[in-house]
């Protein structure tokens, strides 16, 4: 049974509550509240087991290659031998291996990825800032239940919130937002402008399958990441904010790239995604996000005046809290 928090001492709330738990090895901080600060220093962005991993965007690649290789070989056999039928049968089930082979490599991936999330947590030098990495990677969550997403999902902590847990949330928020694995999660890849060239190239080859905007990510941006739900904005906000984000997409997949009329798009996962061939509606894009965290912080610091102005306690607290003050470094 846990210790009651108002018996553990600074340095136990410091291994704890702003750690991961002491180490067999670890001594005890003499000053806990400069230790905490010290890890500042320590922290490192891109541990050697993360810096290994393999490229999901060339894994993708190699894949989609073996595909259309089968596709046109199946094809030409066909027509050489006069077996269409027979050719095609050949050709499904080397597609079907090939498939196979793909998600086993996408969640061998994945766990290398997991792997390096434990090892970084266990030999950190600044448990602390791997505490707020976690923070960060829990608020930005993606899922990985199929294999396009868990195949970026591996590297997405690496890529989006460790090179700026220390920084600015705005930047933390533009790479998280712009990762192929939140792209591909929150369905970005297939939003495009409903009057695009795109678009309307969809509609003349098929009429009843119309494209057009996806608004999941400008919806999960405010109503998730930044603002929060009941924080004034309309659905007309959302609207516009998906228009905005149109162009930013994934090279190759659900219609993104030269089917899709994204134009250059990411290929690797380390990559952002600044897809439009005409680059003003990315900067747009990025402006929108960051006047959105600004938003967000102003909005909050204005709550902070309003609920937390200093009052007169009429008991001491029972809760020991570790008196830190964070600065961040400049």
């Amino acid at each position: 049974m846990p210790a009651p928090a108002a018996s553990l001492s600074p340095a136990a709330i410091a291994l704890n509550r702003f750690g991961l738990g002491a180490r067999p090895d670890d001594a005890v901080p003499a000053d806990p509240a400069r230790s905490i600060v010290q890890q500042f220093d320590r922290f490192d962005p891109r541990p050697a087991r993360y810096a290994a991993l393999a490229d999901a965007g060339e894994l993708v690649d190699r894949y989609r290659a073996q595909q259309q290789a089968t596709r046109k070989a199946g094809a030409g056999n066909g027509a050489v031998t006069g077996a269409p039928a027979a050719a095609s049968a050949d050709a499904k089930a080397m597609l079907k291996v090939a498939r196979q082979d793909y998600r086993q490599d996408v969640q061998a991936l994945y766990n290398e990825g997991v792997r390096a999330r434990a090892d970084a947590a266990l030999a950190t030098e600044a448990p602390f800032v791997e505490r707020m990495v976690h923070f960060w990677s829990n608020h930005f969550c993606v899922s990985a239940d199929n294999a396009p997403v868990t195949a970026f999902a591996a590297a997405f902590e690496r890529d989006a919130i460790r090179p700026h847990v220390l920084g600015r949330f705005s930047d933390m928020l533009l790479a998280v937002e712009q990762h192929p694995a939140m792209l591909i999660y929150l369905n970005q890849v297939q939003s495009i402008g409903p009057d695009s060239p795109a678009a309307l190239r969809g509609a003349a080859r098929n009429p009843l399958r119309k494209r057009g905007l996806n608004e999941n990510l400008g919806r999960e941006i405010m109503e998730l990441h930044t603002l929060g739900v009941r924080s004034g904005y309309t659905q007309a906000d959302v609207t516009e904010f998906a228009r905005a984000l149109t162009g930013w997409s994934v090279d190759g997949i659900s219609g993104a790239g030269k089917g899709g009329g994204a134009g250059k798009a990411i290929r690797t996962a380390s990559s952002f995604a600044r897809t439009s061939t005409n680059p003003a509606p990315a900067r747009s894009s990025a402006n929108a996000i960051r006047k959105t965290a600004r938003n967000r912080h102003a909005r909050r610091w204005r709550t902070s005046r309003m609920r937390l102005r200093p009052r007169r306690m009429s008991r001491p607290s029972s809760r020991a809290i570790l008196p830190v003050t964070i600065r961040r470094p400049r």
